[in-house]
């Protein structure tokens, strides 16, 4: 996809075979930079560094933090967020009302399909900035 060559996607996720997989499928989608972090901190250091695009963010980090609130940072500085987890949206509670969201286990194929879908729509993974 050459019209993502100039775009910068960020994947935060815990499990390391789940980022490859995720970072791979970006990678696919013709991003110019796909940035993993492991963990929420590692990720707030990138973000300060790079301007995101488009974001993959597991909710639930193995460190017991949420991607809610830095999610929704992201958000207000313009970036498509997707959500995933093992969980059902519904189980998550209210922080993830207006994101996109995806339900874990995910394929390759299914998140590339995903990241197309919603980078053809209009204000696609984008909520009101609070």
């Amino acid at each position: 996809m050459p019209q993502n060559s100039d775009r910068t996607a960020l994947c935060v996720e815990d499990e390391p075979l789940i980022a490859v997989e995720i970072a791979e499928a970006l990678r696919d989608m013709g991003f110019g930079t796909v940035l993993v972090a492991n963990g929420l901190q590692s990720a707030q250091v990138l973000a300060k560094k790079h301007q995101i695009d488009v974001a993959f963010l597991d909710v639930n980090l193995g460190d017991g933090t949420s991607s809610a609130a830095f999610g929704r940072s992201l958000v207000r500085r313009g970036a498509h967020v997707v959500f995933a987890s093992g969980y059902a949206k519904a189980e998550l509670g209210a922080a993830l009302l207006g994101f996109d969201f995806l339900e874990k286990p995910i394929s390759h194929d299914d998140i590339e399909r995903y990241f197309r879908a919603l980078l053809d729509r209009p204000g696609g993974g984008r909520i009101a900035a609070e």
